[in-house]
C-alpha cells in the first residue's frame, strides 16, 4: 500500500461553535499533509438561521451573504485570517446531499464533519447529515465531536478479520506514519491497537479456544497488514482479544479506557439501502465515541466496488 495522500479535504460545517473543531482538524490535517482546504456549510430552506428574522422573510440572497459572513467569521477565528483555504461556498440544499456533491467536485481524499447538532448534555448521537454522508461517500469521514490531538499518539484499530477490517488496519498505520510525532522528536511511537471483539457469552473452556484460534489469525493478519504498509513497522503495534457485548460497546469502553486519539472502522460500502446491515458496528461506534472516528469505505483500499445503492434516493428513502 502506498504512503498516505491526502490532496484534497472537504470540512462541512454548521457554523456553530460545536463544528469550530471541525475546521480546527480539517486545517490542521491539511498543513500536515500539504493538502487543499475546501470548506462548506449547507442547509435546507426550513433549518436556516437566518429566516423569519422579525416577521421578515429573507432573500436567498440574503441568506447566502448571511451564512457566508458567518462562515467567513468561523474560519478566522479558527483557522486565522490568512488561512489557505482553497474554497469556501454556502449553498441551500439537503445537506447530505451538498456535501456528497462537493466532495466529488474537490476530488476530496477526506471528509471532516461533526455528528450532529447541540444534543442535551451527554448525549451522543449521530445526526441524520453525519450518518446518511458516511453511507454514502465515496471517502473517508472523519467524524470530529471535539478537539483532534496531533500528533497522535494512540489509534485504536477494531477488526473482524474481513477484507473490510484489513483495509481499515492498513489505513490506521498509514496515518499513524503520517500524523504521527516525527522519529526526531524525542515522543514515543504512535500506538496502534489491533482489537478482535469476541462475545462473552462464550463459558471459559471456549475462552481458551478463542485465544488458541484467534489470537494467531489476528496476528497474522497483522503481520500481512505491516509488511503491506512500507515503515509501518517504526509504529508500536499490539494486538488484543475482547471480552464483552454488544461490540460496538466494547469497542468505545476500550478506546475511552486506553485514552484514543483515533477509532478507525471500514464500512461495508453497501449505501444506504441497506443500512441495517451497512455497518451497525461502525456507525455506533461515530455515534457513541468521544474520539474521533475515521470511516474507511471500500473505494479507498481497493475493496468492492461502489453499488447502485449509493444513490440520493435510497439515501432519503431510508430516512
Amino acid at each position: 500500500m502506498f504512503p498516505l495522500t491526502l490532496r484534497s479535504i472537504l470540512a462541512a460545517t454548521e457554523l456553530s461553535g460545536d463544528s469550530d473543531d471541525i475546521l480546527r482538524a480539517a486545517g490542521a490535517l491539511a498543513a500536515l499533509c500539504g493538502a487543499e482546504l475546501h470548506v462548506l456549510h449547507a442547509f435546507d430552506l426550513q433549518d436556516s438561521p437566518y429566516t423569519g428574522d422579525l416577521g421578515v422573510t429573507p432573500t436567498f440572497q440574503r441568506r447566502i451573504a448571511d451564512a457566508e459572513r458567518a462562515l467567513d467569521g468561523q474560519i478566522g477565528r479558527t483557522l486565522g485570517r490568512h488561512a489557505a483555504v482553497a474554497s469556501r461556498r454556502v449553498v441551500i440544499r439537503t445537506a447530505f446531499k451538498a456535501v456528497v456533491e462537493r466532495a466529488r467536485d474537490v476530488a476530496a481524499d477526506l471528509i471532516v464533519l461533526g455528528p450532529s447538532r447541540r444534543r442535551p448534555a451527554g448525549q451522543r448521537v449521530l445526526g441524520s447529515t453525519a450518518d446518511r454522508v458516511i453511507r454514502t461517500a465515496e471517502a473517508p469521514c472523519l467524524i470530529v465531536r471535539g478537539p483532534v490531538s496531533l500528533p497522535l499518539r494512540r489509534v485504536v484499530v477494531p477488526v473482524d478479520l474481513s477484507d473490510y477490517a484489513t483495509g481499515a488496519l492498513e489505513t490506521a498505520l498509514s496515518w499513524g506514519l503520517a500524523f504521527g510525532a516525527p522519529s526526531t522528536s524525542g515522543l514515543p511511537a504512535v500506538e496502534v491497537r489491533v482489537v478482535h471483539v469476541v462475545p462473552s457469552l462464550f463459558d471459559l473452556a471456549r475462552v481458551s479456544v478463542g485465544h488458541a484460534v484467534i489470537g494467531p489469525e489476528l496476528d497474522r493478519e497483522t503481520e500481512a497488514a505491516l509488511e503491506r504498509v512500507e515503515g509501518s513497522s517504526a509504529l508500536d503495534v499490539r494486538e488484543e482479544l475482547l471480552w464483552g457485548e454488544p461490540p460496538a460497546e466494547e469497542i468505545v469502553r476500550y478506546a475511552e479506557d486506553n485514552r484514543a486519539g483515533l477509532i478507525v472502522l471500514g464500512t461495508h460500502g453497501y449505501g444506504a439501502v441497506r443500512r441495517a446491515v451497512v455497518g451497525s458496528v461502525a456507525s455506533e461506534v461515530a455515534r457513541r465515541a468521544s474520539c474521533a472516528v475515521l470511516l474507511v469505505p471500500p473505494q479507498v483500499w481497493g475493496g468492492i466496488e461502489a453499488t447502485e445503492s449509493h444513490d440520493y434516493a435510497g439515501a432519503a428513502a431510508a430516512g
